[in-house]
């Protein structure tokens, strides 16, 4: 799924590509900037980048998406990413006896630091919110 956002910088979210790996890992490190700034989540800038070989199994199970923007020579590259994998629950009340359900685990969303606070990472989450619900997961996103 492809989705554009209509601001200054035009943003397209789109599934990730091989050639995004190498990059997504420099965005995680820049978007931490912002927790640096805040004393109290501090902590979550001293956690390491996910690893291209993490990222690499996000890829290759179709859970990885970026957001994409021109760069000042024009050129398409990413600025954002949201990584994500299946899980499932087990249920236990009168109900719904160890039924099982489809849920998403959103483990990244990152946005470089050049580009916070302009909405893309709503879009990446609207974005992975429908994807999620075509492939019949549980939906209940709120942002």
């Amino acid at each position: 799924m492809i989705m554009e956002a209509s601001n200054e910088n035009s943003v397209i979210i789109r599934p990730a590509t091989q050639e995004d790996i190498p990059l997504l890992p420099a965005i995680e490190k820049s978007a931490s900037k912002l927790f640096n700034s805040i004393p109290a989540l501090s902590f979550i800038a001293s956690d390491p980048p996910l690893s291209t070989g993490e990222l690499q199994l996000f890829l290759s199970s179709n859970y990885l998406w970026v957001a994409t923007c021109h760069d000042s020579s024009f050129n398409t590259r990413p600025v954002a990413f949201l990584a994500a994998r299946p899980i499932c629950t087990h249920h236990d009340d009168e109900f719904s006896r160890h039924k099982e359900a489809k849920h998403l685990y959103i483990a990244e969303c990152s946005v470089h630091s050049s580009y916070q606070r302009r909405g893309i990472a709503k879009l990446l989450l609207k974005t992975v919110e429908n994807d999620s619900r075509k492939r019949g997961f549980l939906s209940e996103l709120r942002i």
